[in-house]
């Protein structure tokens, strides 16, 4: 028999009941705590399909807490950071995958751009000679250290570098139009501007970059590159209207009337029936003050497209100018019924508080807040809507 004492069956299934739900409860935490790669997913679906860095940055460092050596995690990191404009935390970043990895030549040439762009121009261009020592046939390298030297002054090996970019890839020049396209539809003009600088270099005919690049420099405003680009445009192909529509506007916004009504004339003379070049002629004329040719080309181009909210937006500014108010605020109603915008919203306020009518305007002005991005204008439309509530004030 045994020498071991023997115990209850009550103590039993109460000491097994306890154990199971001991057994239970490890499971459940077991099965409730996530994987690394499990984090990582989240975090990816974080950044990409909800636009949230922050939460994806937080579970990243969790999944790392877990897996230290986790790269793919780490370059996701990294990315992060580059978002959330932490980029010395993300030049550290890659070098911890450096370390796990000294053949990540992506690793190199990312943490050269971000040096680059400290200012600590050694490091990264000894990140550039380490990425192309891997890599010697990668022409993105090529073409970032030759914008490196370019920089620099050191112009001969810039040359050298675009170059031997020129000679391994052309056919990357689609790629990296296509790229640029990808950034300025998601608002990053910066990055997008330097896609198309990379596809010019490659392809120094490549018409379509230098109309996305003018667009690009119009849109942050630096209107001789634009003009420039758009010039180049008429080089390429002078027969088209096109370019000389897209320099025109160009010339509008540097506050050059003159220079743009010459190439409207001129593209309307290969194009009669351009209507944006009408618009534009319009528009040049009143910055001239002609008011009486400007009314008579915006009523043409209304003519030949009723629908168009510019001619209507357009021609209520020269109403303005004339102080027709009536007929002003009616062309910017008209303007607004076709299609709703700051320009819009924000011309009727000034027209409503010109009339003295402070409280409608004061609505026209925060209907333009909708609608206006973060740009000069939205300071102008906050000015004059404080300006309005003001004289709503003394008004009461």
């Amino acid at each position: 028999m045994s020498s071991l004492p023997k115990l209850s069956g009550r103590y039993n299934v109460r000491r097994m009941h306890r154990w199971a739900l001991f057994g239970c409860a490890a499971m459940i935490s077991c099965a409730a705590r996530p994987s690394s790669q499990d984090l990582y997913r989240s975090a990816a679906h974080e950044l990409k399909d909800r636009r949230n860095p922050v939460e994806s940055l937080r579970l990243l460092n969790e999944a790392l807490r877990e897996e230290p050596g986790f790269v793919e995690a780490r370059r996701l990191k990294a990315a992060v950071l580059i978002v959330l404009h932490r980029k010395d935390e993300a030049i550290r970043e890659f070098g911890k995958i450096l370390s796990l990895d000294r053949g990540d030549f992506t690793a190199y040439l990312a943490r050269a751009r971000l040096l680059g762009d400290a200012g600590r121009f050694p490091e990264a261009e000894a990140d550039y000679e380490a990425a192309l020592r891997l890599q010697p046939h990668f022409v993105e390298a090529y073409l970032q250290r030759g914008m490196l030297y370019r920089s620099l002054g050191r112009l001969q090996e810039a040359e050298r570098d675009f170059a031997e970019a020129r000679r391994r890839g052309a056919e990357m020049a689609e790629r990296f139009y296509n790229e640029g396209v990808t950034e300025l539809v998601l608002g990053r003009t910066e990055d997008a501007q330097r896609y198309f600088s990379f596809a010019i270099e490659l392809r120094p005919d490549f018409a379509a970059a230098y109309l996305a690049r003018g667009r690009a420099h119009l849109m942050m405003e630096r209107y001789p590159e634009a003009i420039r680009d758009f010039g180049e445009l008429v080089r390429l192909d002078p027969t088209r209207a096109d370019p000389y529509l897209h320099r025109g506007h160009a010339y509008l916004a540097a506050g050059d009337p003159d220079r743009a009504l010459a190439d409207f004339d001129r593209a309307l003379a290969i194009e009669k029936s351009l209507l944006g070049a009408r618009i534009g002629r319009g528009i040049a004329l009143r910055l001239r003050r002609d008011l009486e040719a400007a009314e008579r080309e915006l009523t043409r181009a209304l003519q030949q497209d009723p629908l168009r909210a510019e001619s209507y937006l357009e021609r209520a500014r020269v109403y303005m100018d004339w102080k027709l108010l009536g007929e002003a605020e009616r062309d910017a109603r008209d303007s607004l019924r076709h299609r709703s915008s700051s320009e819009g919203f924000h011309l009727l306020g000034v027209i409503l508080l010109e009339k003295g009518e402070a409280q409608r305007a004061v609505r026209a002005f925060e209907s333009a807040l909708e609608h206006a991005p973060a740009t000069r204008l939205r300071q102008k439309i906050e000015a004059d809507l404080a300006r309005a509530r003001r004289e709503k004030e003394e008004t009461k």
